[in-house]
């Protein structure tokens, strides 16, 4: 689907977005915001380069992809957001982010973010690499504000 026919898509679903968002306990004061804050992020990714690089992703990609794993003697669950293969062979961990941050020291911002998600990040690397052994490079995306970090990520770490 081309990016104009997305934003089409988009405005036709902004009702059902609503809807869904009410389902889930979204007090009615909040839902008209929350679906123009979910039509500009998505309405960013689909207009931004890199928003279209992860979409799209490489060989074995993967959406909302559900991990489990035993610490402790129970089973924990993770998902991670966005994780691909691209042409150079290298595993990406996405997580997308909602925070937004306008004005300001949008770069710290971003390096706060980058720095409070690293151990979430890694720890899905972990999972990852006992799966298969590509370089890993973890990323953050943020959608409403077209904001990104990547860092690489070595097993060990």
């Amino acid at each position: 689907m081309q990016s104009a026919d997305w934003s089409a898509h988009l405005l036709g679903q902004q009702a059902n977005l609503a809807d869904q968002l009410r389902q889930y306990g979204l007090p009615e004061r909040d839902v008209e915001k929350s679906v123009e804050a979910v039509r500009q992020a998505l309405q960013n990714s689909l207009s931004d380069s890199r928003g279209q690089w992860l979409l799209s992703g490489g060989r074995d990609n993967q959406s909302e992809y559900a991990l489990s794993r035993m610490v402790e003697g129970r089973l924990s669950r993770l998902v991670i957001d966005r994780t691909f293969i691209d042409e150079d062979g290298v595993r990406w961990i996405i997580d997308y982010k909602t925070g937004y941050r306008s004005g300001g020291d949008v770069d710290g911002f971003l390096e706060q973010e980058r720095l409070r998600y690293t151990p979430q990040l890694e720890e899905y690397a972990r999972l990852i690499s006992l799966m298969s052994d590509e370089p890993v490079r973890l990323g953050l995306y943020f959608p409403r504000m077209v904001g990104w970090r990547e860092w690489p990520w070595k097993a060990g770490d």
